[in-house]
């Protein structure tokens, strides 16, 4: 993604940039099992399903969430029953 689309993706309503809210987590405690389950949950099995998709997303890292305003509460509750957090 360049700079251009970059800004473009967080550009809300005339022009202002949209509220996004920053989630990290930790898989270490989870088993092998578990771990595969929770990345097809966030990912899908195929890429392009699940809730990053769903949410419109931004993965930052391997364990970091920038999540859109509107989506925060869903994306807490997901992690919570499958992270146990």
């Amino acid at each position: 993604m360049d700079n251009l689309n970059i800004v473009e993706h967080f550009k809300g309503e005339h022009g202002f940039l949209k509220k996004y809210f920053l989630f990290t987590y930790s898989t270490e405690h989870l088993s092998k099992t578990d771990k595969v389950r929770f990345y097809y949950a966030l990912k899908g099995r195929d890429g392009r399903s699940g809730i990053v998709i769903d949410y419109n997303i931004v993965h930052l890292g391997r364990t970091v969430l920038l999540v859109p305003e509107k989506f925060d509460e869903n994306v807490n509750d997901f992690l919570k029953q499958n992270i146990h957090i």
